[in-house]
């Protein structure tokens, strides 16, 4: 085969993995053809929320400082999976003015699904401190500013 074509299901993921592999193998007469499956909206619909999940009225502005974060986990079961690190960026001006990054203590060993996914090492979280402690740090980082994601799950 000469192309492949690859839809992803509401994310661009495999698109960037078949890019590197192909880079990777230094594979340069081979075609991939972008595709994702998007999700129709309520245009009408808010989409933006509080902490607590209270809508924010019209009158919310990006005018503000605002936090962008992602959690890294080990996995999507909030029963048996943990939070192994929290990122995050303080942007103003739609510029971003400060970071933050911090491991979270896990004492569980790492499955190799996870190294792999994450490039997160046991030794990264053995010094880490717990959840409660990091999650306080971010708070003090975030200050006044409102907490982003584009994760509506996080």
């Amino acid at each position: 085969m000469k192309a492949m074509a690859i839809t992803d299901h509401g994310c661009v993921n495999a698109l960037a993995d078949a890019y590197a592999y192909i880079k990777d193998k230094k594979i340069n007469d081979f075609k991939i053809i972008n595709g994702v499956e998007g999700y129709l909206v309520e245009d009408a619909e808010s989409y933006y929320y509080d902490s607590f999940g209270k809508e924010i009225d019209d009158s919310f502005s990006f005018d503000n400082d605002f936090v962008v974060y992602d959690l890294v986990a080990t996995g999507h079961n909030k029963k048996d999976d943990s939070i192994i690190k929290i990122i995050a960026k303080k942007v103003r001006d739609k510029r971003v003015i400060d970071s933050f990054a911090e491991f979270v203590h896990y004492d569980r060993p790492l499955s190799y699904e996870v190294k792999d996914r994450t490039h997160i090492m046991p030794s990264n979280l053995e010094n880490a401190e717990l959840l409660d402690k990091v999650l306080k740090k971010l708070l003090d980082f975030a200050g006044d500013a409102v907490f982003v994601t584009s994760n509506k799950n996080s």
